[in-house]
């Protein structure tokens, strides 16, 4: 077990920006810019930003696309000390590490390779991830928003730390008692995202945070059931956005004509 909980802070999903990380990373914390779900642009400046403070800052990404590893060349000396994998393609995974690794190797000696952590929401998903060649698993539980799996974040901690010999975090349900337990349960740190969303340092739209300020925990529900694809999302009275994409998956789900690409637009429907 180890002897204390490291602390990842990041902007939450959707809406990219550097101060979480910032302020993360002055205080001795591990700050990471959330690019998951963002505008390009703004994910972009977002790390171009805190690459030029000198701290030490990680990018957290869907995939480890083309894209994202042209723009890692750019950084060479102010490059992220961490990587967060959330969504991995995992039949492209360990081309893409080793295409990272092959990149850092040319920033030379001096210059320390970064963690690779990929996210998983199940036992199968971190057993891949460790013969894809990372370096840490996050486990992500049913709690978490975006994608996630059946089981919560520490049912989901226990059955990884008991198989994989690597470093296990957590995220999805963290907060001051759970994360005593994480630790308790063999994790090496926990991922805060949405729970810093009203912090001073958040970027968020007031309208936005002036929504959260106003949750009572119980305005979420998952979709993709019927899919193979479990999605927790904003399931509020007054959200239209929820109602449309549960009726579609109801409508497909009833269909057993429906093709595969039908269901991966439904998919991409929700990431957006």
């Amino acid at each position: 077990m180890p002897l204390r909980l490291d602390i990842m802070a990041m902007n939450p999903p959707g809406f990219p920006g550097a101060r979480i990380a910032r302020a993360a990373s002055r205080a001795g914390f591990v700050g990471s810019v959330c690019t998951e779900h963002g505008d390009a642009d703004a994910a972009l400046l977002a790390v171009r930003t805190i690459a030029r403070t000198g701290l030490s800052y990680g990018i957290a990404l869907t995939e480890l696309t083309r894209e994202w590893l042209q723009v890692i060349e750019t950084l060479r000396g102010s490059g992220p000390s961490h990587f967060l994998v959330c969504d991995p393609n995992y039949e492209r995974l360990p081309e893409s590490i080793h295409a990272l690794r092959r990149i850092q190797s040319q920033f030379g000696p001096g210059v320390q390779k970064s963690l690779v952590m990929v996210q998983a929401t199940t036992l199968e998903e971190a057993v891949a991830a460790v013969q894809a060649g990372c370096d840490a698993i996050v486990v992500k539980g049913c709690e978490a928003g975006g994608r996630v799996g059946e089981e919560t974040a520490f049912i989901q901690l226990q059955r990884v730390v008991s198989r994989v010999n690597l470093p296990v975090w957590v995220r999805g349900g963290v907060g001051l008692h759970s994360a005593a337990a994480c630790l308790a349960g063999g994790a090496m740190g926990v991922v805060l995202d949405w729970q810093v969303a009203l912090c001073r340092e958040s970027e968020l739209p007031q309208e936005v945070k002036n929504r959260i300020a106003r949750m009572d925990a119980n305005e979420t529900a998952v979709l993709g059931q019927e899919f193979g694809g479990r999605y927790r999302l904003l399931a509020r009275p007054d959200e239209s956005g929820f109602a449309e994409l549960k009726a579609l998956e109801e409508k497909l789900s009833a269909d057993d004509s429906i093709k595969a690409d039908t269901i991966r637009a439904w998919k991409d429907a929700v990431e957006q």
